[in-house]
């Protein structure tokens, strides 16, 4: 079952996504497969049993991913807060770790997710705090930025680490990152009318 809205190509063609496979457990993959749609290697795997008379909300259904242009593979570790980077040949190369303070889920979004299921006649599962993380991207220089949980609707939290792994900042935006290239950042951002435009961004990195 293909699962991604964003699959990656490495710089020799590879196409980098994941797929799902349902039953007891769940199994998640994320894998390389070559221009024939042949599988070259699988990078990570996780499985998940699913309790079919049950919502776990916040559970983990998806592999947050990126390819950096080195052709290496970043993917967080959920719990704790931790990145894996593999080498183009599927070699785990090295692990990134932060500490974080876990953000307590929301009165509103308990809220909303009690309204979106209530009629579901299943049992609701709410975590007490959000996971330490949303997403991953990364630049076309190879700074790798990890999307964390926030409580504050109007920004968007961003640790960001540099090629290396080292931490450098956290990085406060409006917008939700989509794309980088040259020392530009392009985002998706959206008017209080609903109307969605593009924008573009220099950035300049002092550190």
């Amino acid at each position: 079952m293909f699962r991604d809205t964003n699959p990656h190509l490495d710089s020799e063609g590879n196409l980098i996504f994941q797929s799902a496979t349902p039953g007891y457990p769940w199994t998640f993959k994320l894998a390389k497969y070559d221009r024939n749609g042949d599988l070259i290697q699988t990078i990570c795997k996780i499985e998940y049993e699913r309790d079919p008379d049950k919502i776990e909300v916040y559970s983990p259904n998806n592999i947050y991913y990126t390819v950096l242009e080195s052709n290496h593979v970043v993917w967080p570790v959920t719990k704790p807060y931790e990145l894996s980077v593999v080498d183009e040949s599927g070699h785990l190369i090295k692990n990134i770790q932060k500490k974080y303070v876990p953000a307590k889920v929301t009165k509103e979004d308990m809220d909303m997710f009690n309204e979106r299921y209530k009629d579901s006649g299943m049992k609701i599962s709410i975590p007490e705090h959000y996971p330490p993380i949303r997403s991953i991207s990364s630049d076309d220089e190879g700074r790798i930025f990890v999307n964390r949980y926030e409580t504050d609707p109007e920004n968007r939290l961003y640790d960001v680490f540099d090629p290396e792994g080292k931490f450098i900042s956290e990085l406060v935006v409006k917008d939700h990152l989509t794309f980088w290239k040259d020392k530009k950042l392009y985002s998706v951002a959206e008017d209080p009318n609903g109307y969605r435009y593009i924008t573009r961004y220099k950035v300049i990195w002092n550190y």
